[in-house]
């Protein structure tokens, strides 16, 4: 997986925002990530505890089924995750999507709910997320899935974008 950093500024208060909606049958406990910019770590995480885990930007994913699906590998793709323990869903929300991705997310969504751990981190708030899916019926039923039985929270602070002077210059030095 790779490391990625997201924040999101509140445009009054300067600090961040970031939602963390985790999806998880009701026997699972939920924790919030140490450091909230590092949601591919939480998939590391759940891989060192012994769990499959798979990490995708949700930006990219249009791109990643448009692959999947010419060469014939998206069948076995949704069987894989639908047995991944953990889906980290990042950047939820952030460029529009098309109806292909829409329906095939609503599939990836629907063959994961109430069995396994899905993670979505989101700069945009829950409630502009029906009209970000666009087709009312789809975002019914993605939306009625996914909060059907989820954890919320929503983290602030600082941008961890922010470099700290003495590290920049210690690195630049060395």
């Amino acid at each position: 997986c790779s490391s990625t950093k997201r924040t999101a500024r509140s445009r009054t208060s300067g600090e961040k925002r970031f939602d963390f909606l985790l999806m998880a049958p009701s026997s699972q406990s939920v924790e919030p990530p140490q450091n909230p910019g590092r949601f591919s770590a939480l998939a590391r995480h759940a891989c060192r505890q012994g769990h499959s885990a798979f990490y995708q930007r949700v930006p990219r994913l249009a791109e990643e089924l448009r692959i999947r699906h010419a060469n014939g590998t998206f069948t076995r793709w949704l069987d894989i995750l639908k047995n991944t323990d953990v889906l980290v869903l990042d950047d939820w929300g952030l460029l529009g999507m098309d109806a292909h991705t829409r329906t095939d997310l609503l599939e990836m969504i629907d063959d994961r709910a109430g069995r396994k751990a899905t993670i979505i981190t989101s700069q945009l708030p829950i409630e502009h997320w029906h009209e970000w899916i666009g087709d009312a019926t789809v975002a019914d039923a993605m939306l009625d899935r996914i909060m059907q039985n989820h954890h919320r929270l929503t983290l602030t602070g600082e941008s961890l974008r922010k470099a700290k002077p003495s590290q920049n210059k210690e690195e630049n030095r060395g």
